[in-house]
């Protein structure tokens, strides 16, 4: 029998019955703790009712009512997010002509049964995600019908696996599609999620047999914490625990869903699995505690993840770790099919494309890291020629703000038309001069980062 508040700690009293249950999370609460109302679902089919909830679940709503309020949130909509990550992308044109190419091939019926059947898992039984993804896709998908949920789910899962049959299928994937479709539109969720298998390392793969080598994050643990070595072994079979194959599963299962949307805006924003793998130690962290109490029960340790984190005290901890960290990165190993994902790449990258992306392509190739490959040969990438790379497109970076700018000042300087007087004919032939100049700095400058990257 619960004898206190698991939030405050307060004891309950066996003659004022001062304890109750929050309706969403199932955590047994005192009444001061349990007196918030919100909007949650019984089920991601059924309509939205409002509920008294906990304090820790407070937090995770009012972080989720933010975000809807912010991204106007519906079902497989174009969002902000969506054009932030993508300049171009699959029209809806395209997007139809991939789904009929992939309808085609013989492997398609075999995938969409096993699709279909997890869709009832997922919809019907609530088997596939905790109590905040259900109320994060329920406001997602309100008023939609349940047809159409299924077939642009199926839609975009059979069309990532024609094009990558290599990473295979799984529960894992129908997950993050589904999060993905309440945050992005169908064609770009598609170019996401092949991103994100081209940046996750071949062992993280869910259909994945290979153990990933955790070394360095448990020694980059022992650097940002101080603690004993038996927690260093506690830490190990933790992370041993939620690698292979359930990284994925105690991201989108295990934490509630303002947890993982804080994590996946900082993995979209950097585009590197290593903010995955940092956040990994960071809920190891925050585990410590029950750790001790208990011992490897890993089901009751998920859900102490669950009920007992918010995204405030891993954000805390995550800096924490940065700051011990400093500019250190960490090793990890290459995803073996790296050249068929970009093979497969969604949009091809013309001549234009290319130098506008030049800073970000720059960026992901001569990350500061070692990276292990299969045949334990070590690339390092730190030499005199990519620092000068990362130099010029910083420089080129610069060069353009500075465009933009002097652009500005000329556009007023033409609509002052009426007051040209004020203006003299010299100052405004000046700033034409230096835009011209600026202008062919930057040219050249993109030339030479140009014949550098093709000499590399």
């Amino acid at each position: 029998m619960d004898k206190q508040c698991s939030i405050c700690n307060k004891e309950f009293s066996f003659i004022k019955q001062n304890k109750s249950k929050c309706k969403r999370c199932g955590l047994v609460v005192c009444l001061d703790c349990n007196k918030n109302e919100f909007k949650i679902s019984a089920s991601m089919l059924k309509p939205l009712k409002i509920e008294k909830v906990c304090l820790q679940c407070k937090t995770d709503c009012l972080y989720m009512e933010e975000q809807i309020d912010k991204l106007q949130l519906s079902w497989n909509k174009e969002t902000e997010l969506q054009f932030d990550l993508f300049q171009t992308s699959l029209n809806p044109e395209q997007y139809k002509q991939h789904i009929k190419n992939a309808k085609a091939q013989n492997s398609y019926k075999q995938n969409l049964e096993q699709i279909k059947s997890d869709l009832i898992k997922c919809f019907i039984t609530q088997e596939m995600f905790n109590y905040s993804f259900q109320d994060w896709i329920s406001h997602s998908t309100n008023q939609v019908k349940v047809n159409q949920i299924f077939d642009e789910i199926e839609n975009l899962l059979v069309v990532f696996l024609s094009r990558n049959s290599e990473v295979g299928y799984s529960c894992e994937l129908l997950q993050i599609s589904i999060v993905l479709l309440t945050l992005i539109k169908d064609y770009a969720a598609l170019q996401l999620l092949e991103q994100l298998y081209e940046l996750m390392p071949y062992e993280y793969w869910p259909t994945s047999t290979q153990e990933p080598n955790l070394q360095t994050l448990v020694q980059d643990f022992q650097l940002a914490f101080k603690i004993d070595s038996t927690q260093i072994s506690q830490i190990k079979k933790f992370m041993e625990y939620f690698s292979t194959p359930n990284t994925q599963t105690l991201f989108i299962k295990g934490l509630n869903f303002s947890c993982f949307h804080i994590i996946f805006i900082e993995f979209v924003s950097q585009m590197n699995f290593e903010v995955i793998q940092k956040y990994l130690i960071v809920v190891a962290k925050s585990c410590l505690k029950s750790f001790g109490q208990f011992g490897f029960d890993y089901k009751t340790i998920g859900k102490q993840i669950l009920t007992k984190t918010d995204y405030k005290s891993i954000t805390q901890i995550k800096n924490l770790l940065d700051q011990k960290l400093g500019n250190s990165q960490l090793t990890f190993s290459s995803p073996k099919s790296s050249i068929i994902r970009k093979r497969n790449s969604v949009c091809s990258i013309d001549n234009n494309s290319f130098i506008d992306n030049l800073p970000q392509i720059m960026t992901q190739q001569n990350s500061q890291r070692e990276i292990k490959v299969e045949d334990n040969f070590i690339f390092n990438f730190q030499n005199e020629q990519n620092l000068q790379i990362i130099q010029l497109m910083k420089m080129i970076e610069q060069k353009k703000k500075e465009l933009h700018e002097l652009s500005i000042k000329n556009i007023a300087l033409k609509n002052q038309t009426q007051n040209i007087k004020q203006i003299s004919k010299k100052d405004h032939q000046n700033y034409l001069q230096m835009i011209e100049k600026v202008s062919s700095d930057i040219q050249d400058e993109l030339k030479q980062g140009i014949q550098i990257c093709k000499q590399k």
